[in-house]
Order: C-alpha cells, then structure tokens, then sequence
C-alpha cells in the first residue's frame, strides 16, 4: 500500500522528468523554414484576442536555450572568482612569509650588531680603566633608545597606512 504524499511525490517526479526530456529533445514539427527566415516580430505571432504567441513552445525552447548559456557563464564566472581568491590568498600569504623573514633577518642583524657593539665596548673600557659592564649597559641604552624610536616611527607609519 502506498501512501498518499508517496504518490504524489512520484508522480511530481515523473513531472519533472517530463518536462526535462520535452526541453530537450527537438520539436515534432520544427518551425517552417519561412518563418525562421523571416524573424517574426512578436506583435505578428501573438494571438489578438488572448495575447499568446503562436509559437510559444519555440519561445520557450529559445529561453530555455539562454538559460542554459547563461548557467554555464556563471559556473564559469564563479570558477574565475574562486581561482582569484585562492591567488588573492596564496599572494597575501607570500607577503606575511616575507615579511616575517625580513623581521627575523632584520633582528639577526640587529643581535649580531649587539654582540659586536659589546665587545667594542668592553675593549673600550679595559683600555682606558672603566668597569666593562657599565660601558656594555651604557652602549645597550643607546641602542634600545634608538630602536623604541625606530619602533615607534614604524607604528606611526602603520597607523597612517591603515587610516
């Protein structure tokens, strides 16, 4: 025994399926070769007392066909913008990658420039009889003072880009 909203879904189907092999397959009897010729202007094809075309299936097969191109334009579009954005990304990630290896150059440089400063310093004050590690703390001062003002200028920077 079936059930009622059974029925009706498969016949709903069987509909469905109707309607897609009638649009696609080819009209029984195609439109006379004059009338193709000729691009009749809709005013000539429509029915004066109902206003339905005459050729309404062929009007309908046409706009089924236009649908159709259009769909595939879309899929295709939709591809394109997908294919953008992972590059968008792929590029962005690219960017962030070289940015943070600048950085950690930058720092490797800033830390080997540290090491060679300290010892400068150190043989600074041997030679002339200071206590080397005031010398090393006076030195680090001076570049920490002048790295929060590097810093402080890029941050400046950053804010104005973003603004």
């Amino acid at each position: 025994m079936v059930a009622k909203g059974d029925k009706e879904r498969s016949m709903e189907q069987e509909g469905e399926e109707e309607m897609k092999m009638v649009l696609n397959c080819p009209p029984i009897h195609p439109l006379p070769e004059e009338i193709k010729k000729k691009k009749m202007e809709r005013n000539e094809t429509i029915c004066h007392y109902c206003g339905v075309s005459y050729l309404v299936f062929h009007d309908f097969q046409q706009l089924h066909a236009r649908l159709a191109r259009i769909e595939a334009e879309l899929r295709e579009l939709r591809g394109t913008a997908e294919r953008e954005k992972a590059r968008r990304e792929a590029l962005e990630l690219g960017r962030l990658e070289w940015k943070r290896a600048l950085q950690l150059e930058v720092q490797r440089q800033a830390e080997e420039k540290d090491k060679s400063e300290s010892r400068r310093a150190r043989k600074e004050a041997q030679r002339s009889g200071e206590c080397p590690e005031r010398g090393v703390r006076k030195e680090r001062n001076e570049r920490k003072k002048t790295e929060m003002k590097g810093e402080y200028r890029r941050i400046n920077e950053e804010k104005r880009e973003t603004t």
